[in-house]
């Protein structure tokens, strides 16, 4: 299995290492990345929408400290 830092840093270096064991990776290679990308995206929106959840639970509770 190839690092995804390493398909990050050189993906056509890893390209030229599948290609020697038969097999066309070019579009395995950056639908890889691509998707990788919209993870971290994704991931990036949950962690925002998790902070805002807590920030108005938070002002929830000092309301009913009120």
């Amino acid at each position: 299995m190839i690092p995804l830092h390493r398909l990050k840093n050189d993906p056509e270096a890893a390209i030229k290492a599948l290609d020697k064991r038969d097999m066309n990776a070019h579009d395995l290679v950056y639908k890889v990345l691509d998707l990788d990308e919209q993870r971290r995206s994704t991931q990036q929106q949950l962690d925002d929408t998790l902070a805002r959840s807590r920030r108005l639970s938070k002002e929830v509770g000092q309301y009913f400290k009120e």
